[in-house]
């Protein structure tokens, strides 16, 4: 799992997918904006051969990829809808309002931590300091309730 930074930018470092029968090159992404459901989605790779032959290759999830030394270098602009939740000076927050418990904002929680978040109990299942819009219940790769 991989995390967006306060501008909403990430950095994947791979290897460019190798061939296999009936596809295309292509990298498999899930992307979840706090508490929306999941898109799971492929992006692909411009001017492979294969692109016009596999038969769910969609032109619009193709990467924008440029040579950078000896290694190749994409990218890919997601856009998601995130609803904004106003606190009580009318400024947008970034995420929901937190309805008591131990988990908190700015905390650092370690695999195996254990907090209450809307009167229920989850276990840390990943290291990850924690941001407003990343509740317990808004991000199930981060928390197991218990």
């Amino acid at each position: 799992h991989q995390f967006t930074d306060a501008n909403g930018a990430f950095k994947l470092e791979t290897i460019v997918p190798g061939l296999y029968p009936g596809r295309t090159r292509h990298i498999h992404v899930k992307v979840q904006a706090p508490n929306q459901r999941i898109l799971t989605t492929q992006l692909y790779f411009p001017g492979e051969p294969r692109n016009q032959t596999d038969s769910i290759f969609n032109p619009a999830l193709l990467m924008n990829v440029r040579q950078d030394g000896n290694a190749k270098q994409g990218t890919f602009d997601f856009v998601l809808n995130v609803r904004q939740q106003p606190n009580p000076t009318g400024e947008p927050t970034g995420g929901p309002s937190q309805p008591g418990g131990t988990w908190a904002a700015g905390t650092d929680y370690k695999t195996g931590d254990q907090v209450t978040y809307g009167g229920d109990t989850y276990r840390c299942l990943q290291p990850h300091t924690a941001r407003a819009g990343w509740e317990p219940p808004s991000v199930p790769a981060l928390w197991q309730r218990v």
